[in-house]
């Protein structure tokens, strides 16, 4: 029988650096590496700027459902995926695509397929790009095949830095303040100070800086931070006059999910994910959420073929940070659409990576954490809920 970590509230990109200024935090524009111009232009996308000023009625902007708004992606265009490649540009993270004024368009496609999501015929929702470069839009969201045959279909991110950037927001908000118990008496609340890249270890001197007294809490927040042989997603530090307490996060974006026996639909290509559930005898189905995905286990780690070296290489890195009482290693899964109530290791894809997962978060060595978020046609995405993590 699985097992589940987490806790469930009520229903509810990965970015190269952050910014963190006084008046203003800004989601930056993407960066390229050099080895990567081959596979798309250097051209900055365009996401929400909050200022402090502004940020309260942000945050408290919500759809019916009074669930907070995260991200704003700006004005959505809907397209048709005609090819991928393209015919005119022949790369994989390049794709034809048909505008509702009948014109075609070259679009980026971060995440190639999206493991069968981001097809020829299939709808997905564009951001435009500036002018200068080889494709003048981004695919941003796909559409989702339905829950169940005549059901409708969600939308899923399917721009991979997504998922760091909603974590990004869920952290700042201290949204995980009920989720994730701390040794220490410590707590989880909204972010005092966002970091950018992997700054000089604070000084233990300086912990007591703006501590008005021994039960206040001071929490900052790194991005991409040097730790060991790898860099870790986020670290927050949790202070007061007398100790500090840190958080390591790993972040995982999830974008699968299974189907309902008789529902799911035909392959149409090695990448496509099709899982068909499997629940207990007399239990209803409920759709789950499935990390990681690929259409082979090309990659090897520890003399095993495996979906994702590096993925299983983080869970062991979080691993060894469990033995010091002063730190909380938690791998938090996003998942980036809202027609799943729980998330897995896909061991269809690679056994390996359950094996890992149920063994680092044994006894809650390791945190398994997992939160759902809601898109939207106008480019919104909500707080959906924190859901539980099977292992």
């Amino acid at each position: 029988m699985a097992r589940t970590t987490g806790f469930i509230a009520s229903a509810p990109r990965r970015s190269t650096r952050l910014l963190n200024q006084k008046d203003q935090i800004v989601a930056p524009a993407t960066q390229s590496s050099t080895s990567n111009k081959k596979r798309s232009a250097d051209i900055p996308d365009k996401r929400s700027v909050i200022t402090k000023s502004s940020a309260k009625s942000w945050q408290k902007t919500s759809d019916v459902n009074d669930k907070p708004l995260l991200l704003n992606l700006g004005t959505l265009v809907k397209g048709t995926v005609l090819n991928r490649p393209s015919t005119t540009v022949k790369s994989p993270y390049v794709a034809d695509v048909s505008l509702p004024d009948s014109t075609t368009a070259l679009a980026h496609a971060p995440a190639l397929d999206c493991a069968g999501m981001c097809v020829s015929g299939k709808e997905v929702y564009l951001s435009c790009r500036p002018a200068g470069g080889k494709t003048s839009h981004a695919i941003e969201l796909v559409e989702s095949d339905a829950l169940a045959k005549g059901g409708d279909a969600v939308l899923v991110g399917a721009y991979p830095r997504l998922g760091e950037l909603i974590a990004l927001e869920i952290l700042k908000r201290g949204l995980l303040k009920d989720a994730l118990a701390l040794n220490g008496g410590f707590q989880i609340g909204p972010v005092d100070d966002v970091i950018a890249g992997s700054p000089k270890k604070v000084a233990k001197s300086n912990i007591v800086d703006g501590m008005a007294s021994p039960n206040r809490h001071r929490i900052s927040l790194k991005q991409q931070v040097t730790m060991c042989d790898s860099r870790v997603d986020f670290e927050m530090m949790i202070q007061n006059q007398k100790k500090s307490h840190r958080v390591i996060f790993e972040v995982k974006n999830v974008v699968c999910a299974d189907y309902e026996k008789g529902t799911e639909p035909v392959k149409t290509g090695a990448n496509h994910c099709v899982v068909v559930a499997e629940p207990r005898e007399g239990a209803p189905y409920r759709r789950t959420a499935l990390f990681p995905w690929a259409k082979s286990r090309s990659q090897t780690f520890e003399d095993k073929k495996v979906c994702s070296a590096r993925a299983l290489k983080h869970l062991k890195n979080l691993h060894d940070l469990a033995g010091d009482k002063d730190v909380t290693p938690v791998v938090l899964f996003i998942v980036n659409r809202s027609d799943c109530e729980s998330v897995r290791a896909c061991h269809e894809a690679c056994p390996t990576f359950r094996d890992v997962l149920e063994e680092v978060t044994r006894e809650g060595a390791v945190k398994a954490l997992a939160v759902r978020v809601r898109w939207t046609e106008d480019g919104n995405c909500y707080f959906h809920g924190i859901v539980p993590v099977q292992t």
